[in-house]
Formats: structure tokens, sequence, C-alpha cells
């Protein structure tokens, strides 16, 4: 199961890494992209420069955490901040679009079958089987 339900465009580096913590989600829902820019000038000043090694060790994380919808918002700010992708980047990106589609396949397996379910259940209420 994957977190996968949010904005992908209201996650930028910024909220990763200035995330409350394990658990609490790396999204900030409607209006993050302010705060978001907040937190990248607080990254920014803290001496940490955003460079593409830095936004794939993050959406290696995200990968890794089966966050897709976040490690989108990070490609998103990778494209805003015109950052170059290096060749890392972009298997980064491959893998990500691998496991969207596989994540999306699977969702469409579960929405396939409980829709035999609920036609199986309609045709035996129609014929008062149940």
């Amino acid at each position: 199961s994957s977190s996968s339900s949010s904005s992908a465009s209201s996650t930028s580096l910024g909220d990763v890494v200035s995330s409350p913590g394990p658990g609490s989600g790396l999204s900030q829902g409607p209006g993050a992209p302010s705060a978001a820019s907040a937190s990248s000038s607080r990254v920014q000043r803290g001496g940490v420069k955003l460079t593409i090694h830095v936004y794939n060790l993050v959406l290696q994380t995200l990968l890794e955490q089966e966050k897709y919808d976040s490690a989108l918002g990070i490609i998103d700010e990778i494209k805003r901040t015109k950052t170059r992708p290096n060749s890392h980047t972009k298997e980064l990106v491959t893998r990500l679009s691998r496991e969207g589609q596989k994540e999306v396949s699977q969702e469409l397996t579960r929405m396939q079958a409980f829709s035999a379910a609920a036609a199986v259940a309609g045709l035996a209420l129609w014929n008062g089987l149940l």
C-alpha cells in the first residue's frame, strides 16, 4: 500500500527537509507552495545547496517509502527551479514511472474485482437469492 493520495504539486524539497518527522506525511496540502518557498529558503540559509544530487537523494528516499505523489512534487520543483537533471535523475524518474504504472494496475485490478462482486450481488438480489 502506498501513501500517494496528496497533490504532487504541493510537495517541495523544503517540505521534505523541514517535515515534522516520521509518520507525519510530507505534503502540507493546499497552499503549501508558499510554505514550501519559505522552507526552501530556510534550507538554503541553513547551508544546504539545492543541487541535483540533493534532489536525487530525496527522490530516491521517497521512492523507497512509496511516496509517489511527493516524488512527483520534487520533480515539479526540479523543473520549476530549472535544475538540470543528470543520468541518475532520469533513472529515478523511470523507476517512478514503472512504480506508478504498477500502482495504477493494482488499483484497476481491485476496482475490477469490486465491480465483479457488485455485479454478482446485484444479479443475486435481482433473482431473489439474497
